[in-house]
């Protein structure tokens, strides 16, 4: 029996494509010495990628 693999690619306009992300942070940066405020630290930032 012979499975066969149909491949296609998108075409992308010449104004391009923006998609929208949200970044994680893997490291929260914090003082060595309290006082600590965690909840007002932004973990997470959001940006985008343009084609």
């Amino acid at each position: 029996m012979v499975h066969g693999q149909t491949l296609t690619t998108s075409t992308i306009s010449s104004d391009g494509a923006t998609y929208s992300l949200t970044i994680k942070a893997d490291t929260i940066l914090h003082s060595t010495e309290g006082s600590w405020d965690f909840p007002s630290i932004t973990k997470d930032e959001t940006g985008t990628v343009e084609f």
